[in-house]
């Protein structure tokens, strides 16, 4: 008995893309062969046998994305950070094994490498290229696919990169450079506070909202290019326009610009602040500014009882008895709310809420998971629809539940 490794995942790879492996054996004709796989992963050993696939070779042919999502976590409480933090429940390493088994006599094993796996969804009409989100230049993606945004001086967001070592790629950048315009002149600030889990390979959950970068420059930890001081007090206020954020390794430029404008305007609703996982594992927030529509749908559920009784000594009716009792009240809340007025980037990120498998809200500091229970919408644009918003409508995820 030999064993062959005809195919194996990628070194890195979104968890819910295929993670293949494809394993020959010169022996998988034999009557009673079996291929045994044992997946290492987060400390634990999942096994499984499987027979050989007659219809394509007698090969033995897997998929780990199906375990692998299982086992992989979120980082979704990073959204309000200060200080780079790193996010690695968003990953996972794992790693193989395959016997060749002829009933319960043994043959080859073969031991793989390590492979890496993160939260992320699968990108349809486009393929995965590690090469294109490890740190190494101008054109290296962070974990998103927003390179715009706005926020309001009290919003919180975060964008996730990948830092380390990936098979034959290197994502090792050390600083997050910070440009800000406040309509005249443009200054530099940096920061480095990295997170302190120790892992070598990791995703890292970077501050870009305006709420986290004044916390961090109330704290110190951003400091003036210029001056190589830190700042003190609030590094953005209502006279900053816009800012643009990307990675370093010492002078190089490890990343594409990330750019957040500042959005000062007055709004007569307090508008709802979303939060949904995208695409590529970083938590995004949204803000649908415009009017918020709230209601409630209840559901009863009775039984149905005699409505006569004793009183006083006499069997009769008395006022409260009952011929329907409610044994459960239950509550559904449900929200329609509106964006602004809004351009293409923006309308390519709510694709991505649309599309997001786990969404929240943000109130009060707490986040509250929600159901988009918008169905069908049409991805518009400025030149085909000239000024547009949407409708989201979304319930929340729990129901408010009287037992009576």
């Amino acid at each position: 008995m030999s064993l062959g490794i005809l195919q194996e995942p990628d070194a890195l790879s979104p968890v819910n893309n295929p993670l293949p492996i494809v394993v020959s054996s010169s022996s998988s004709t034999t009557d009673g062969f079996r291929y045994k796989i044992v997946l290492t992963a987060d400390g634990e050993d999942v096994e499984v046998w499987i027979y050989p696939d007659t219809d394509n070779g007698y090969y033995c042919i897997y998929d780990f994305s199906m375990i692998l999502s299982d086992m992989i976590g979120t980082n979704k409480d990073n959204w309000s950070i200060t200080g780079n933090t790193e996010a690695y429940e968003s990953l996972i390493d794992y790693s193989y094994t395959a016997t060749e088994y002829i009933d319960a006599t043994s043959g080859d094993t073969y031991s793989s490498g390590t492979f890496t796996a993160f939260k992320g969804v699968k990108q349809y009409g486009d393929f995965w290229d590690t090469e294109d989100y490890t740190m190494t230049g101008s054109t290296s993606k962070f974990l998103s696919n927003k390179i715009s945004r706005k926020y309001k001086l009290d919003e919180y967001a975060t964008i996730n990169s990948l830092r380390g070592t990936f098979g034959s790629y290197y994502s090792n950048w050390d600083q997050v450079i910070l440009d800000l315009y406040n309509g005249d002149y443009w200054v530099r600030y940096y920061f480095t506070a990295f997170g302190s889990g120790g892992h070598m390979n990791t995703i890292y959950s970077i501050p870009i909202g305006p709420a986290n970068i004044n916390l961090m420059s109330n704290g110190g930890l951003i400091t003036n290019s210029g001056t190589t001081l830190p700042v003190s007090g609030d590094l953005l206020d209502a006279t900053s326009v816009y800012y643009n954020i990307h990675l370093q390794k010492a002078n190089d430029v490890s990343s594409e610009t990330i750019r957040i404008n500042l959005d000062h305007n007055c709004y007569k609703h307090d508008g709802v602040e979303l939060l949904y996982l995208g695409d590529l594992s970083t938590y995004e927030t949204f803000s649908a500014r415009m009017a918020d529509i709230k209601s409630f749908k209840t559901d009863r559920s009775e039984v149905k009882t005699n409505y006569y009784s004793i009183n006083t000594n006499q069997y009769n009716y008395s006022i409260g008895d009952r011929g329907r009792n409610l044994v459960n009240v239950r509550s559904q809340e449900n929200h329609k709310v509106y964006t602004d007025w809004i351009k293409d980037n923006e309308a390519d990120d709510l694709m991505e809420l649309f599309r997001s498998p786990d969404v929240y809200i943000i109130m009060n500091g707490y986040i509250y998971p929600i159901i988009i229970t918008s169905s069908s919408y049409e991805e518009k644009s400025v030149r085909n629809n000239r000024l547009f918003n949407y409708t989201i409508t979304f319930s929340m995820a729990y129901e408010k539940l009287s037992n009576c």
